[in-house]
């Protein structure tokens, strides 16, 4: 699932998403208003054209001991300028890595689709 940044005044465009790509995770599922399951997503993304894929880990009480279990390509955080942020791997605050698109692609099925092209 993702969406595309449709702004016109916007100068680089960016998906948003959310998957579940680790099935040997028991799923979190929340019912909605009229008693619907409906699963959370583990991961919440946004690729950058061009440059990278930030992944958020949305899994709760995720534990600095487990949090690596959960990157699913190399994190690349610290080789973009931007990006360099020693609170990202905080599980207290939200445990964030990235990803060059093509890893990103690979990890989490997008690969061989041109999506993100």
């Amino acid at each position: 699932m993702y969406a595309t940044n449709t702004n016109v005044k916007s100068t680089v465009p960016i998906w948003t998403g959310a998957s579940s790509v680790r099935n040997e995770i028991p799923a979190i599922n929340l019912k909605d208003k009229l008693n619907r399951q409906l699963q959370v997503p583990q991961y919440i993304w946004k690729v950058v054209k061009d440059q990278l894929a930030i992944i958020h880990v949305n899994v709760p009480d995720l534990t600095l001991s487990t949090a690596s279990s959960y990157i699913l390509c190399e994190d690349i955080c610290n080789t973009v300028h931007w990006m360099v942020y020693g609170h990202w791997q905080d599980v207290d605050k939200g445990f964030i890595y990235c990803c060059s698109i093509k890893d990103f692609e690979k990890a989490f099925d997008y690969d061989g689709y041109g999506i993100f092209e």
